[in-house]
């Protein structure tokens, strides 16, 4: 069994050839639907690739994030000497900080880390967990254990001083 070579009429639903330019019937023309026709398929085609290169590039088109590497000593230091100017150099910071682990809190949202000679964590940095590869980092450790946390500073206060998106923990 064969393709049929004949259709109905969309107009008035006479048997026609497929290939007849009309009805011979009610002289309505015999057109391809749009969706079988090259151009149709073309431009489909192009508008998935706008839609994929417009959205999908986003991650191929930020830049890696390069993190500088301080201690919390320096940090505390200069919140110190003058919040003003710790403000302007560590908001919005991408940080890379190696200090001791200082508390765990009990819902796994934060840690806090400080400097090695911070036995009291005063100077610490509060650093909020994202995601359970990090917890599941933060699980095998213990307060006193060295850690080294990359992230992006997310506030910078007198009182609590600096607060921390952990990216990376390790």
């Amino acid at each position: 069994m064969g393709k049929s070579k004949t259709m109905n009429c969309r107009v008035c639903g006479t048997e026609i050839a497929k290939s007849a330019k009309s009805c011979p019937q009610c002289g309505a023309k015999n057109k391809k639907p749009i969706y079988k026709k090259w151009y149709f398929w073309l431009l489909v085609l192009i508008i998935a690739m706008i839609a994929i290169s417009s959205s999908g590039g986003d991650s191929a088109d930020t830049e890696p994030v390069e993190y500088v590497v301080t201690d919390i000593k320096t940090m505390a230091d200069e919140l110190e000497n003058n919040a003003l100017n710790a403000e302007d150099t560590y908001s919005d910071a991408y940080l890379e900080i190696t200090g001791v682990l200082n508390s765990v809190d009990s819902d796994g949202s934060y840690i806090t880390v400080t400097h090695y000679q911070d036995a009291y964590g005063f100077d610490s940095i509060q650093c909020f967990v994202k995601d359970d590869t990090q917890l599941d980092v933060i699980k095998t450790k213990s307060v006193g254990d060295t850690v080294t946390v990359k992230g992006q500073i997310s506030n910078i206060g007198e009182l609590l001083g600096y607060t921390m998106d952990i990216h990376e923990i390790f």
